[in-house]
């Protein structure tokens, strides 16, 4: 026995599940919900023409997914595409464009619950995956702080919130905000710039627990790349890491270790075993548990070369 879906059914099923996710019970995460909405514009592509030159992602609280041309669109047609986003173009004669990116690499603290003095490497990438591909490249065997990581022509709006590490279901993580800087009374000022700073907040189940004010996003990043690693330890117990263990599991791989789709704040393209080593520094007992050692290797110390 089986059902029987018709055309005007699954497309239903598709709608609601892109526009009325939470009241379908499904894809409650945001990797879940980016990796199907990618999946959806890759399957149109296959079959209309077009691919998918960016994961889908949330922009001004709307998903986006960004689809260039090839050479399976109708001749001089936009094809499916063409009545949507009328003012983007599919085809483009420039090379691809790249951004500054700055890639954190450290030792991992076991003791504190962070990383001892981090290095970085700086170069110019597609998206935060190709800018780690190139500092693997630059230092082998390195451990990538991917909390600290971020994209060096980011600008954060005035008032706009920046999530970080961030677990919607429990309301923790990081909150990173652009303030006028107006401390109040009996405050201590904190650093400004043209009258601007940056507020950090560490959130605990629904409560802000700490606060930095900082003048630079560098360090408000740092910041969060000291911290994170603690902070995640004691958001997640083991009930939690076995959620996330069985997320993980469920999204595929390519060219050998590579995620088909993102992960927590780990992007699409991540090498699998930098997040076995994120579980491992979470907890080593449970790592120890889950993980096949055949599948790999525990490099939990940076090598510079």
């Amino acid at each position: 026995m089986s059902k029987q879906i018709t055309s005007t059914e699954l497309a239903e099923i598709v709608t609601r599940l892109l526009t009325d996710t939470a009241a379908t019970g499904q894809l409650d995460s945001e990797s879940q919900f980016s990796s199907f909405m990618t999946d959806i514009a890759e399957v149109v592509c296959n079959h209309c023409g077009g691919e998918v030159f960016n994961d889908a992602e949330l922009m001004d609280d709307e998903w986006y997914v960004a689809v260039r041309g090839n050479d399976a669109l109708p001749e001089d047609s936009a094809g499916i595409w063409a009545d949507y986003d009328i003012d983007g173009e599919l085809f483009s004669n420039d090379e691809p464009s790249l951004l500054p990116y700055r890639v954190y690499l450290g030792e991992v603290d076991s003791e504190r619950g962070g990383f001892f003095d981090d290095i970085w490497f700086e170069c110019q990438a597609e998206n935060l995956a190709h800018a780690v591909e190139q500092a693997k490249d630059a230092y082998p065997g390195c451990l990538i702080n991917y909390s600290a990581c971020y994209c060096a022509s980011y600008r954060l709006n005035l008032d706009e919130v920046e999530t970080v590490c961030w677990n919607e279901d429990m309301l923790s993580g990081f909150q990173i905000r652009l303030e006028k800087a107006e401390p109040a009374a009996g405050e201590q000022e904190y650093p400004e710039t043209d009258g601007y700073c940056f507020k950090l907040e560490e959130w605990w189940d629904g409560d802000i627990v700490d606060t930095f004010y900082d003048s630079s996003y560098q360090k408000i990043r740092e910041a969060i790349g000291q911290d994170a690693l603690n902070h995640l330890r004691n958001q997640y117990f083991l009930v939690g890491l076995s959620g996330l263990w069985s997320e993980l599991n469920a999204i595929p791989v390519r060219d050998g270790n590579l995620l088909d789709a993102p992960f927590l704040f780990f992007p699409k393209g991540t090498d699998r075993e930098d997040i076995l080593n994120w579980f491992y520094e979470i907890d080593v007992e449970f790592t120890k548990s889950v993980i096949n050692p055949n599948d790999w290797t525990g490099t939990c110390q940076i090598r510079v070369q």
